[in-house]
């Protein structure tokens, strides 16, 4: 549950410090800046005494009892070195860990794959920051990626 920011002249890292809604420490979480703010989604963790997002789902693990994925979406404003978390419209993606996210301009982010405690995934939904909604995008080729987890954009 910390942050810490690389000062590349320095090439040295430092703790920010920082407030709000401060998601739980977790792993596999994916994470990418959309018009200066850091989104992030999902991730693996220690079962969550407290929730701090009321919308989110969490799963538990199959394979490692006490573990979860969860679907909480988080943004952070390095200026206000503020957390909060996002409320979305509609649908969302399923509580995962090990997926990416990535953002494609000011205002969207896709995400992609990851694993859900009982298998890869290769789903696809595009997040609209700005309408705070997500889409899920429907194969519309026969060469959709195959599920995977862990991988990189």
């Amino acid at each position: 549950d910390e942050l810490h920011q690389l000062d590349i002249n320095e090439v040295r890292w430092r703790r920010v410090e920082t407030r709000g809604a401060i998601p739980t420490g977790r792993s596999a979480a994916a994470i990418c800046s959309v018009k200066g703010k850091l989104l992030l989604m999902g991730g693996y963790s220690p079962l969550a005494l407290e929730r701090k997002h009321l919308q989110a789902e969490y799963k538990e693990d199959t394979y490692s009892k006490g573990k979860e994925q969860n679907n909480e979406l988080f943004e952070f404003d390095p200026q206000e070195g503020c957390w909060s978390s996002l409320c979305v419209a509609g649908s969302r993606p399923s509580p995962r860990q090990g997926h990416t996210l990535t953002a494609v301009d000011e205002k969207k982010a896709v995400l992609f794959g990851g694993f859900n405690g009982d298998k890869e995934l290769n789903d696809l939904w595009l997040l609209d920051v700005e309408r705070k909604a997500w889409t899920h995008i429907t194969p519309s080729s026969p060469l959709w990626p195959q599920p995977r987890v862990h991988h990189t954009v």
